[in-house]
């Protein structure tokens, strides 16, 4: 889905699996995101909705604004403050030096 909202594609999710993938796909259908087919019935229902452009238009407008095309930049960015303020200070690294050896969570090396 995180593929298809990046390229603002149309999404159906045909009888998705319980748990997470169901989670997700009715978050994303609450938010009028994608739509959710539990049978083959509903899922020839949706597929011709998409054949009318009008509807078809709402849905890529939706994943348009939805979709943050910054994201990954944003994720890195985070995970390297996090790494940043995980790192010892050089004060705390020279106390962690005992005769040329490392101390570790395992002891000295």
């Amino acid at each position: 889905m995180t593929e298809a909202m990046a390229l603002a594609l149309p999404v159906i999710v045909y009888r998705p699996l319980p748990g997470q993938e169901a989670g997700n796909a009715e978050w994303l259908s609450e938010h009028n995101l994608i739509e959710i087919a539990r049978d083959e019935e509903q899922l020839v229902e949706q597929l011709q909705r998409l054949e009318h452009l009008g509807y078809k238009d709402e849905k890529v407008q939706g994943m348009k604004s939805f979709s943050r095309k910054s994201a990954a930049d944003a994720i890195v960015t985070e995970a390297l403050e996090v790494i940043k303020l995980r790192q010892p200070s050089v004060s705390a690294v020279k106390s962690m030096v005992v005769e040329g050896q490392a101390k570790t969570i395992h002891g000295y090396y």
